[in-house]
């Protein structure tokens, strides 16, 4: 033991030794690679500021990461508007010290407004009353110069110094207030830097300190990081980074002096960051002036050094891509687009590049201010910036599979019999008998109904020999190149025959019919001696397959081009043939089960070792109800929307098959009508012709006579919003002449009647979620104007019943405003006021999201109805004569504001909810007590809000 005891500290003392080294040469060795981290930064950055025509200092700081970079940090620069932000942190600390009171109400006056950046001096009168937290929020989001000095005189001149002399920052001063040199307390300082100064670090720290929780708890941190990402100026640090990245900071410009300093949320972390420049030579105030390009690529080098660039096949950028393109960079493109562009564009991520994504491209194209070829080039590559390259994570398969599909109830069997498309049948689900129809014998194209043959070949394929289910099938490139729907695989990709069917079947995948049918076809015997000739190609063995397999079925009507419904001459089918196959198809238990499975989960795997998770979710809306179980939707141009659809009910089992209707809506409200009607016939199997189907509506002589005698007023047109997404002027798009993409041009408005019309000013809530819902909804409202100065012989302004009335004896079509969204007032009853004063005559309560103050009829229920302050809005309106627009709210909040409101509301684009059974509609409980009130519905035309099948798909 003793001799135990004699080794043990010997070697205690050389383990701890080793330790101790080993610590000490990792130490080394990160600083050595954060060192060489540093240089590398410099290295990239000096560059830049080298060749630049003035005075520049740079701190950037990692939250969490060591390596830095400082150049000229120290040295005191002008602030201009930058030093807002110090302005603010003094605000909020008097305000946790209880010496200021955010809410006190700030009247704004005459002399009160200074020129330069903001809104209140332009678009706000004098005895506009609004919170002090308000002009905080101007101060920030809009660098509004007045509310500056209205914050300033609430918290007194001396304070912000003082504050940052505190905070150890004592280059970081406050010198006067805006545009009020004469009350300088710092006559030297002002008159070398002006309004302000500070220096990099100092302004760094404060945004360290900020994101860190130091300056203050979390709730003011939040909110005073609300207003940073406010801020609406992206042309200086913001212009560097990727589109769609997140940047709390404050800029400021004078003409000799350009700043900005923030927060960027990046990948691996906030990155803090300060630019200031002084003494430049370049005192333009174009996007292209020298300190914000300078300002924009010290962002971009910073951010691409702590989040490096993923590297991009040499194929991928700036590779041109057109309508025709196909593959998975334009199925990139297309999720890159759907993330830049606000509000986001309906586009489907399925990597064909056709009109849809063109004209996302136009709009992105339009956007950015680029030559708007529909082409994707290297400057469009440029400007989209940091491409999005997967979607949302896709669960497990197994979750996805063991979540039983949720469903509505049945049907009512009440309804008329409507039909729009050009061919539908009704047949038996036991014989595959006719029993009603409209020419179910004419040939059409079918689209993607094809693929019920498809499917059904490949199942009686795999069943001669059932390890055949679990065959892998790899993608081809013609495969992974086949336009149209997608099973959303890659070349290259596997997957097993078994699930293969699910994404054929489920979201239509025409790459997916492509894979099974060269699979398929490789394996076929060739044909007899003196038959058909021999055929190499695998694909065009299976469609020859399908040929032979429909003669057999005895679909007489039918020829078989392709394994996918794509269009192509003599691709073609019948009502009548479609149904003979679904028939026999639903005959087997795979099929069946497939074809009602509402969403499928899938694991693919690529040769080259990689896995992932793809989720198919149906096509055919109809299995959202009970009572529904199959088949298959399809859509091209030629052949329309097309459904074949199962339906059972009270044992009886029949096949409903609605061949071009006139849009994806259509089909399913021309199918659900017919399962309706047949459901109820009393003797089927009697075919029926077509005049026997319900009269289309008429317009009679006298309704056509009341309706050009009476003034005809449209509550709700969103054309200034589509002129914004568009970035066009009157000049360029010119409603005096026929716009058939769009909703609105004047021989439309002159045709209809329409004598008064609301112009809807609405905005996105998301631009109400970046602080800038109030300035977009003043350029939404001088769009407006801008409408009735273009076309004054058509459009009279108008805010009263007296000028509706002039503007109709006038020959013109009175122009209102209305405002479309509570959220557009920022939470201020002065706002409000203000936005009567510019011509707004009604407002929205919300649009499609809960506010503060009042709940949507999209949204889970906050406040159940109204909160105090939303019972104070409805009666401020009362009191200006605005409008309480009652559409996009809640049931509990129409009934809150029926009950507090002293004067009629209005349903600006509504309808009833007994019609179509939309959260947005009215149900008849309102509709009881509108009487009462005096209030209007003005009808919405759009199918959602009158056709029961699109209603209940936007649920």
């Amino acid at each position: 033991m003793q001799r135990r005891c004699n080794v043990r500290p010997t070697f205690c003392t050389w383990f701890v030794d080793y330790r101790s080294a080993v610590l000490a040469l990792l130490m080394v060795a990160f600083f050595t690679r954060t060192l060489a981290a540093q240089d590398e930064l410099a290295k990239r950055l000096q560059p830049i500021m080298s060749g630049y025509s003035g005075q520049v200092a740079v701190a950037i700081e990692h939250l969490s990461r060591p390596e830095s970079f400082y150049y000229q940090a120290d040295q005191a620069m002008p602030t201009a508007s930058l030093i807002k932000f110090p302005i603010m942190i003094e605000a909020y600390r008097q305000a946790a010290a209880g010496q200021l009171d955010l809410q006190k109400m700030v009247t704004l006056s005459d002399d009160d407004k200074v020129p330069g950046s903001g809104i209140l001096t332009t678009h706000f009168s004098a005895g506009a009353a609004f919170q002090l937290r308000d002009a905080i929020r101007l101060m920030i989001a809009y660098s509004d110069n007045t509310a500056t000095n209205l914050v300033i005189d609430q918290i007194g001149l001396p304070a912000t110094t003082a504050c940052m002399e505190n905070l150890s920052c004592p280059n970081t001063q406050l010198h006067s207030k805006v545009f009020r040199r004469d009350t300088s307390i710092a006559v030297e300082r002002s008159r070398q830097f002006g309004l302000g100064s500070t220096t990099a670090r100092e302004m760094v720290s404060l945004f360290r300190r900020l994101a860190e929780g130091k300056l203050a708890d979390q709730t003011v941190t939040d909110e005073m990081l609300s207003h940073l990402y406010a801020c609406d100026d992206r042309s200086k640090i913001g212009r560097g980074l990727p589109v769609g990245t997140k940047f709390a900071h404050k800029t400021g410009s004078v003409a000799k002096s350009r700043c900005d300093a923030g927060l960027i949320d990046s990948p691996t972390g906030k990155i803090i960051i300060c630019v200031l420049t002084n003494e430049n030579s370049d005192e333009s105030w174009t996007d292209e002036n020298a300190a914000h390009k300078l300002c924009g690529d010290i962002g971009r080098v910073a951010f691409e050094f702590f989040n490096p660039p993923t590297k991009v096949a040499a194929d991928a950028q700036p590779q041109v891509l057109r309508v025709g393109a196909e593959g998975r960079l334009v199925a990139t493109l297309q999720r890159t687009l759907s993330a830049r562009l606000a509000p986001s564009v309906e586009i489907d991520i399925d990597g064909d590049f056709g009109p849809q994504t063109e004209q996302a491209v136009r709009q992105f194209q339009e956007l950015h201010k680029l030559p708007v070829t529909g082409a994707v080039d290297e400057a469009t590559w440029k400007a989209l910036g940091s491409l999005v390259e997967s979607g949302p994570v896709v669960p497990e398969p197994e979750l996805v599979n063991a979540t039983p599909p949720v469903r509505g109830p049945a049907d009512s069997l009440d309804g008329p019999p409507h039909v729009t498309c050009k061919a539908w049948g009704v047949f038996d689900g036991a014989t595959g008998d006719l029993l009603w129809g409209h020419e179910p014998s004419r040939r059409v194209n079918p689209a993607s109904t094809t693929k019920m043959m498809t499917a059904l070949l490949t199942l009686e394929w795999a069943a001669q020999r059932p390890d055949r289910f679990s065959e892998l099938v790899t993608f081809s490139s013609r495969a992974d190149k086949t336009a149209g729907s997608t099973a959303d695989l890659n070349a290259g990709e596997q997957v097993s025959v078994g699930e293969l069917l699910y994404g054929l079947m489920l979201p239509s995948g025409n790459d997916a019919s492509v894979a099974l049918a060269e699979h398929v076809g490789q394996t076929l015997p060739e044909p007899a001696a003196g038959s058909d000739p021999v055929v190499e190609d695998p694909l065009a063995r299976f469609v020859q397959l399908m040929n032979q397999r429909a003669a057999e079925l005895g679909m007489q009507e039918t020829h078989y081009e392709n394994p996918h419904g794509l269009t192509v001459e003599g691709h073609l089918t019948s009502a009548r043939d479609l149904a003979r196959l679904a028939q026999f198809a639903l005959k087997n238990e795979t099929f069946q089960r497939i074809v009602n499975t509402v969403q499928h989960g899938a694991t693919v795997r690529s040769v080259d070792g990689y896995e992932r998770n793809v989720l198919w979710k149906n096509t055919n809306r109809l299995l959202s109800f009970d009572g529904y179980d199959g088949v298959k939707t399809g859509t091209t141009d030629a052949a329309g929307a097309c459904l074949v659809a199962s339906g059972k009910r009270d044992g009886r089992h029949l096949i409903v098959v609605v061949l071009g209707s006139t849009s994806s809506d259509g089909r399913y409200a021309d199918s659900r009508n017919l399962f309706r009607w047949a459901w109820t016939a009393d003797q089927p199997g009697q075919q029926q012709a077509t005049e026997d189907r319900a009269d289309p509506v008429l317009v009679s002589d006298l309704a056509l006579r009341l309706h050009q005698d009476c003034l005809v007023i449209d509550g709700h047109n969103d054309l200034p919003w589509r002129m914004r997404e568009l970035g066009a002027t009157f000049d360029e798009i010119d409603i005096a002449k026929s716009q058939p993409k769009m909703h609105t041009d004047i021989p439309r408005l002159r045709q209809g009647g329409v004598g008064a019309q609301f112009w809807s000013v609405y905005v996105p809530v998301e631009v109400g979620r970046q602080g800038k819902a109030l300035l977009t909804t003043l350029e939404q409202i001088d769009r407006v104007h801008s409408l009735v100065e273009h076309y004054p012989d058509v459009f009279q302004l108008a805010g009263s019943v007296a000028e509706i009335r002039e503007a109709r004896a006038n020959g013109k079509i009175a122009s209102l405003i209305g405002v479309e969204g509570g959220h557009s007032i920022e939470n201020s009853l002065s706002v409000l006021r203000q936005l009567y004063q510019r011509g707004a005559r009604y407002m929205t309560l919300t649009h499609s999201s809960n506010l503060d103050w009042a709940d949507s009829a999209t949204d889970e229920a906050n406040h159940h109805g109204l909160t105090p302050f939303g019972e104070e809005v409805v009666r401020e309106m009362n009191r200006l004569g605005m409008l309480v627009d009652l559409s996009h709210v809640s049931v509990e909040t129409m009934r809150h504001a029926l009950r507090i409101t002293k004067a009629p509301v209005i349903f600006s684009h509504s309808s009833a909810r007994a019609v179509a059974d939309h959260p947005r509609n009215v149900p008849d409980e309102i509709l009881q007590l509108l009487p009462q009130n005096g209030g209007v519905v003005m009808v919405n035309f759009y199918p959602s809000f009158v056709v029961p099948a699109a209603a209940e798909r936007s649920v």
